[in-house]
């Protein structure tokens, strides 16, 4: 792994090589923030969809 691919996607290397944070960029930010999101949209779909076909029988 290089440095700078830390948890699977780009991350910016800071400029204090001693500092332990990773910075990611904001586009693979948002990207996630995104699908975390389309995620939870589709898990309450289903629960709602679940939850009719229960109360219909």
């Amino acid at each position: 792994m290089k440095e700078g691919d830390r948890y699977g996607f780009r991350t910016v290397v800071p400029h204090n090589p001693e500092e332990r944070s990773s910075l990611v960029p904001v586009k693979d930010a948002l990207d996630l923030m995104f699908q975390f999101g389309s995620f939870i949209l589709a898990l309450l779909a289903l629960v709602i969809v679940l939850i009719d076909r229960n109360n219909t029988k």
